[in-house]
């Protein structure tokens, strides 16, 4: 009788280890869920929110939302708009990636990003290492991100937030941030002049 209490005892030590392993398997290959808080990414997550994310083992690209660690440790969910090696600036409501102004379609019409005056016009200017990336929330308004931190560290991205294959993506236009610092319509390109203010 003790042999056997002896034997399921070991059979469930055995069963609990094996348990955690397959766990950690795939937690570290297939994705975890991540429970969002705060309104930083509003509209496109909402607090409380649950996403699917997977290891951030591949190389993450512009507009990838992931979860990062912030300057206080926390774990937060965040957009990609800068990659490893780019400029980033912001001036006058918008953001430029090597003084070319990026288009954001996931984000509610009239948005603009502000450092944190939105009277100071101007630029404001970040220049990315081989392992930095810039992130922000897309509730620009609410969210504490790479304006105020600044840019975040590879090893600082734990993992990426699952998306549809048809989300919007951010991308590069054609209009820049020429030397007086005003936005223009870069050259040779055939394309509709830009009439909006800059």
């Amino acid at each position: 009788m003790q042999a056997n209490r002896k034997i399921n005892g070991k059979r469930v030590i055995l069963m609990l280890a094996l348990l955690v392993v397959v766990v950690g398997l795939v937690r570290g290959n297939v994705g975890a869920f991540f429970v969002v808080k705060g309104s930083s990414m509003s509209p496109t997550f909402s607090s409380d929110d649950v996403v699917l994310t997977s290891p951030a083992h591949a190389k993450a690209q512009r507009g990838d939302v992931v979860i990062v660690a912030d300057n206080r440790g926390d774990r937060v969910i965040k957009r990609i708009v800068g990659l490893p090696g780019e400029k980033l600036s912001i001036f006058r409501g918008f953001v430029y990636v090597n003084d070319r102004r990026l288009n954001e379609p996931y984000l509610p019409r009239k948005t603009y990003t502000f450092n944190s005056d939105p009277f100071d016009e101007r630029a404001v200017n970040w220049q990315l290492n081989e392992h930095q990336y810039f992130v922000l929330g897309d509730n620009r308004a609410e969210s504490c991100d790479s304006r105020y931190y600044g840019p975040v560290e590879r090893d600082r991205i734990s993992s990426i937030v699952e998306q549809a294959t048809n989300a919007a993506r951010p991308l590069v236009s054609t209009i820049t941030i020429s030397e007086n610092r005003k936005s223009t319509r870069a050259a040779n390109q055939n394309q509709p002049r830009f009439h909006g203010k800059s």
